[in-house]
């Protein structure tokens, strides 16, 4: 244990060391830099600020746009333009930009079973991992049970395998350590020029660009389930019966009819979407279907001779 005097020079070299009036992170414009004392009292840490410009100001939840979108071109972006610094900051910025681009193509990937799902009315996915290399499995099947493999290029695989097998879980890039307590790095300096990464996510980048452009209103995949509004929908209902707490113990027609009796969905304030009762039914023996006619929406649930919601698809009421 410390001493009384041995803590009182303690706080004095802590309060001195804490003095500095910039932090020392080059490349920036030194007014970025500035530590600027705030009162506590007057700290709110996610706020708007009149002292600030105007253009700073970020929206979260943008009524009438896809959350998808931001989270995807966020983390892509911030990868890229990250590149600005790493001329002098390699060894460090490595961790920040692999992390990041592997996100997003974690993010598109699933993004992209989920729109061609929803397009060709298929079973929706409910994997929750981080495994690159299955969720492109799946996204190349799709692709090319509908003669559509051309969608992605032989390049885009190799990248997002190399991707997966630098980092398979997600974590290396991170954490020191994964959940057994081992380095998720030897020391065995592995080197690679970060620039060359930066234009090879530039072209991969460039190519799933080339979906997107598919999905857009009066284009080939143009959907309206894939709109804004039903995507949230859909998603949500999605994680609602994926829920093992939800999922499991369907014994009966009636035990799932109060399961999907319970979930709701507000769109916006007082637009409230639930399904109808009245348009439950019985398909076949595994089948059921229920929907909302206001919302024009039906889904599909699959269950199993375990008892369990294997999968729901989407569909129009009937």
């Amino acid at each position: 244990m410390f001493k009384p005097e041995e803590i009182c020079k303690i706080k004095e070299a802590f309060n001195e060391l804490k003095t500095p009036e910039n932090i020392p992170f080059p490349f920036l414009d030194e007014e970025l830099n500035e530590v600027r004392k705030i009162d506590v009292n007057k700290c709110e840490t996610f706020s708007e600020d009149n002292d600030f410009p105007f253009y700073y100001n970020a929206v979260i939840g943008w009524e009438g746009q896809s959350f998808g979108y931001g989270y995807k071109e966020g983390f892509f972006k911030i990868a890229h333009m990250a590149i600005v610094p790493s001329d002098q900051q390699s060894d460090v910025m490595v961790y920040p930009i692999i992390f990041n681009y592997r996100h997003y193509l974690e993010l598109v990937l699933k993004e992209n079973i989920f729109r061609f799902q929803i397009l060709f009315r298929l079973p929706l996915s409910n994997k929750a991992d981080h495994n690159l290399d299955e969720l492109l499995k799946d996204f190349i099947k799709i692709l090319e049970s509908h003669n559509l493999g051309f969608l992605i290029s032989t390049k885009q695989k190799k990248v997002i395998m190399d991707f997966h097998n630098i980092d398979s879980k997600n974590d290396a890039f991170r954490y020191v350590y994964d959940i057994k307590g081992n380095l998720n790095h030897s020391y065995d300096h592995k080197m690679f020029n970060l620039l060359r990464l930066h234009y090879i996510m530039n072209e991969i980048y460039n190519d799933f660009n080339a979906i997107d452009y598919l999905f857009e209103p009066g284009s080939f995949f143009d959907d309206k389930y894939l709109a804004p509004e039903y995507e949230g929908l859909i998603m949500a209902l999605n994680s609602f019966l994926s829920y093992k707490g939800n999922r499991k113990g369907i014994n009966s027609p009636k035990k799932l009819l109060s399961v999907v009796s319970r979930f709701k969905h507000e769109f916006c304030k007082g637009n409230l979407f639930k399904f109808e009762e009245s348009t439950f039914k019985q398909v076949t023996k595994n089948t059921y279907e229920v929907g909302n006619k206001d919302f024009d929406l039906a889904i599909t649930i699959s269950v199993t001779d375990q008892e369990e919601i294997e999968a729901i698809s989407i569909n129009e009421p009937s």
